[in-house]
């Protein structure tokens, strides 16, 4: 029988990307003779050894693998152990990222570089994201985080998980209909194709017109187009996620609003989706109070983003 040695570490993600290691590797690997998982809650050793590596020495020099590899019974311990930590796995999964935004930033734009887009997508990609950034400018969550960042991260899952261009296009730009008044309607969908620029305003709750719709309205709207759908979801798995750095009222709330409304659509539109909320659903509720170390790395990239905007 195999031995299940852990290490757990305060602030396991490295503060700095290293040779080109992304911060968010969770995986499996292959260190020496074991075989070692790394996720959310630390670096677990499934095989005969006792020995578990620091997390940049496995980095560095394990072999990342798939489980497919392995015999069943590591398939199995995996498998458990993969069950029993997935809430804190898809939590951690968008908030570590959050606290890192360089990183999440370089590794979306290497995403797009090795994906199987077109060059010209990609460049329409490249021009959205700076469209994004410029309409939510100065604009901050109720987290502290600049705001670009959560478009970004909700860019950034959908592209990890193989969307469409008009997908990664619509989850850069979801929010600049509702939060960027000036944002020229006209000039998206010459720059972006009239259809996709349509789902781009489904995504928005106020009309142009300043009308704010109904949620029955809105849910209407967006289960009109899987592109819409399945932004909205990456949007609100954001969305909970990052209700770990908010107030209760609030957060109580959001819960409230995300298991009444939302996880009931998306068990309807999308099973995948609802599976991800529910879970992140049990950490949220499980861990009321945030991460210390985490609120004030989230403080200092806040400080760090004024003191910058008023260097320039």
């Amino acid at each position: 029988m195999n031995n299940l040695n852990t290490m757990k570490e305060d602030n396991l993600i490295p503060r700095y990307q290293k040779d080109g290691y992304q911060a968010l590797d969770h995986g499996i690997y292959k260190y020496y003779d074991s075989i070692i998982v790394y996720n959310a809650t630390g670096i677990h050793n499934i095989s005969w050894s006792n020995h578990v590596p620091s997390l940049n020495t496995l980095l560095e020099e394990g072999e990342k693998i798939n489980a497919e590899s392995l015999s069943y019974e590591k398939q199995n311990i995996i498998h458990n152990l993969e069950q029993s930590e997935q809430g804190r796995i898809y939590t951690l999964e968008q908030i570590i990222p959050m606290l890192y935004p360089d990183i999440l930033q370089n590794n979306f734009n290497s995403l797009v570089k090795e994906s199987n887009l077109l060059p010209e997508q990609k460049e329409k990609i490249e021009m959205a994201l700076s469209i994004m950034k410029s309409s939510h400018k100065d604009q901050f969550r109720d987290e502290w985080l600049p705001y670009y960042l959560h478009p970004l991260k909700v860019a950034y899952d959908l592209l990890k998980e193989g969307a469409s261009y008009e997908a990664i296009v619509c989850g850069l730009l979801h929010d600049v209909v509702e939060d960027d008044k000036n944002i020229n309607i006209k000039f998206l969908e010459q720059t972006f194709w009239e259809p996709l620029v349509k789902d781009i305003i489904k995504l928005s709750k106020t009309t142009r017109s300043g009308k704010k719709l109904s949620i029955e309205e809105y849910l209407l709207n967006i289960s009109s187009s899987n592109t819409t759908i399945s932004v909205k979801g990456q949007d609100r798995i954001n969305n909970i996620s990052s209700t770990y750095f908010i107030d209760s009222p609030k957060k109580d709330k959001y819960i409230k609003e995300t298991e009444k409304i939302y996880l009931p659509y998306f068990e309807k539109h999308n099973s995948v989706i609802a599976d991800k909320i529910r879970e992140i659903l049990k950490y949220i509720k499980l861990w009321k109070s945030a991460n210390e170390k985490m609120l004030q790395q989230i403080k200092q990239i806040h400080d760090s983003y004024i003191l910058k905007k008023e260097l320039d």
